[in-house]
């Protein structure tokens, strides 16, 4: 195993340890500020970013593919169908 896959090892562990214990000292305080419910609510506002994240990082990707084909090609009518299609989507998803 060379040096730079046992560098990155120890800190892929060093990086899970450092967000299991930044996650035992936050999470308590975070109780106490905002209590339970505003932070049952503050959970699930995450996730839903979180997962409105995902999803917009795959389309994003394609949406610059097919931006780019479309302009190459000069076709100003198959770009304003895409961002309509892409309007479409994100709209549906919030």
């Amino acid at each position: 195993m060379n040096s730079q896959r046992k560098t990155g090892v120890l800190l892929g562990y060093a990086n899970i340890i450092a967000k299991n214990l930044v996650n035992i000292i936050y999470v308590p305080l975070l109780l106490h500020f905002i209590g339970q419910a505003d932070y049952g609510v503050f959970q699930m506002t995450n996730s839903m970013v979180f997962a409105l994240t995902l999803l917009s990082a795959g389309f994003y990707g394609s949406y610059v593919r097919f931006y780019m084909r479309e302009k190459a090609q000069g076709n100003e009518l198959g770009i304003r169908r895409l961002n309509g299609m892409f309007l479409l989507v994100y709209a549906d998803m919030a």
